[in-house]
Formats: C-alpha cells, structure tokens, sequence
C-alpha cells in the first residue's frame, strides 16, 4: 500500500509538474527508468508466485507490471527524444498503476484471499 501511495504522489509530481522533473531530466531518467523495470519484474514474480500457489492473483497485478517494464525500458532506452511526453505517460502510468495496485491489494482482502506481503 505505502509503494501505490509512493507511486501515486511520484506519478502526480510527474504529469503536473512535467518543467521541474526535465530539468533533471539525465540522471532522474536513468534511475527512474531501473526503478520501473525493477518494480515491474517484482510484481511479474509475485504475480506468477500467487498463480503457481493456486491463488487466484487478479490480471490488474499482470497489466501492472507489463506496463512498469514497458514504460521502464522506453525511458531507458529513449530517455532524450520525448522527454516532455515520456514523463507525462509516466505520471499517468503511475497513477493508474497505483490505482490497479489499490483495485488488486482490495479485491484480494474483500475476496478473504491471503496475499503474499509486498
């Protein structure tokens, strides 16, 4: 919950203050980019993790983390051409990714599944 909460304010700084996030645009991106890829491969194990222990893992978990690694290697392997669009749709994505986080963290508690500490 505290990572939905985390990415949820980061993705808030990202879309609405998209001049002061540019202008440290090189090293932000680069690390930013490894995060996501990070956190995306994080959540695809989990993901896989529930389904292999016979839990019904919801598919927002999946998109989640397709969409952290997608987005992750776009901004690493194309940090400086679409830099003003590039951290838009990762203030966006990051929104919707604590908001499917939120959705996935809920379903599972009002379901009564046990879930695997994150």
């Amino acid at each position: 919950m505290f990572l939905a909460i985390l990415c949820l304010l980061i993705g808030c700084l990202c879309a609405f203050a998209t001049g002061l996030v540019t202008g440290l645009f090189a090293v932000v991106a680069m690390v930013y980019g490894v995060i996501l890829v990070v956190a995306g491969i994080y959540k695809l194990t989990a993901y896989l993790d529930r389904k292999q222990a016979g839990w019904h893992p919801s598919v927002l978990s999946l998109v989640a983390a397709v969409l952290s690694i997608a987005l992750g290697l776009l901004v690493l392997f194309n940090p400086f051409e679409a830099r003003d669009a590039v951290w838009t749709l990762a203030g966006a994505s990051l929104i919707v990714e604590a908001v499917f986080d939120l959705i996935a963290l809920f379903s599972g508690i009002f379901r009564g599944k046990p879930r695997l500490e994150e």
